[in-house]
């Protein structure tokens, strides 16, 4: 069996044991029933540089059982200057998201070897990285300012979609086009709650696009968003921007409850099936 992963730090567990993380529960799972998983990990992974590899890939998608999408967490957090939220040409936004290793990210064009990208340090240097972000907002910025961007932005978007939105809009709307033809081996995940007050607007309104978009193509989508909101205040690590395993123990739970992953006729390839729409179906 064949699993493709693409996304952020949370796809290949990030501050957390290894196995705690939600794919790597699935793919344990999955071990149990039908042997052994072979994974191609492109983590971290920017959504422009998705929608170049599955240009790349094209027929190749087909011979994954499954595919797991963890999008939009890079794009939709705000980590660099408020102005690039709402600039219209601007599309270096975060590029010291990932401390010294960006350059080596961007020029990714094969799977990540998780077991030396983990052993590189990139945990740390990430780490330190977000503490400084945490504590330079609450220093420089403070409560109030963090408050009138947020209402900045939120005004605004009443009367346009961010640049920024649009932007991920756009490049969702090619990924899931490249994997329309396969789209019933694809999860795609909504972008996960974030504790901070103008990312976590970001990652909102990145919910509604992904469920608009990936539900009108037929996609089977978890809305991950939803999942995390309802307990905040205990899924996350301390960094209030990854979640701990409690949070990626409540995604597994929510996929291995709603999805049924089935053998396709004549082939030896899994699919992957809306339990409740496949109940309905059949009630029909």
């Amino acid at each position: 069996m064949k699993i493709l992963v693409i996304g952020g730090c949370h796809s290949y567990g990030y501050g957390i044991a290894a196995g705690q993380g939600f794919v790597q529960r699935i793919v344990n799972r999955l071990e149990k029933e039908y042997g052994m998983v072979k994974v191609d990990y492109y983590t971290p992974f920017k959504m422009a540089k998705t929608v170049l590899l599955l240009n790349e890939l094209k027929e190749k998608t087909r011979n994954y059982d499954l595919i797991l999408l963890q999008l939009g967490h890079f794009e939709l957090l705000q980590a660099d200057s408020f102005k690039s939220l709402i600039a219209s040409k601007n599309r270096d936004f975060n590029q010291r998201v990932y401390g010294t290793y960006d350059q080596e990210i961007e020029l990714q064009n094969k799977p990540t070897d998780l077991t030396q990208f983990l052993t590189q340090g990139f945990d740390q240097v990430s780490s330190k990285r977000e503490n400084r972000f945490t504590s330079g907002l609450k220093k420089m910025r403070g409560k109030s300012i963090d408050l009138l961007k947020f209402s900045i932005l939120k005004t605004l978007n009443l009367f346009m979609e961010l640049p920024r939105i649009q932007f991920v809009r756009i490049n969702l709307t090619l990924i899931l086009d490249s994997l329309y033809q396969v789209r019933d081996k694809v999860l795609l995940l909504t972008p996960f709650p974030i504790r901070e007050r103008t990312s976590n607007f970001l990652r909102k309104e990145g919910q509604k696009i992904f469920l608009e978009e990936g539900l009108k193509r037929g996609f089977n989508v978890i809305d991950s968003f939803e999942i995390i909101s309802g307990n905040k205040e205990n899924c996350f690590l301390e960094d209030g921007c990854h979640l701990n395993a409690r949070g990626h123990r409540a995604i597994f739970k929510e996929i291995m409850e709603n999805f049924d992953f089935y053998e396709t006729e004549n082939t030896n390839l899994l699919n992957v099936r809306k339990i409740f729409r496949y109940f309905m179906e059949n009630q029909n």
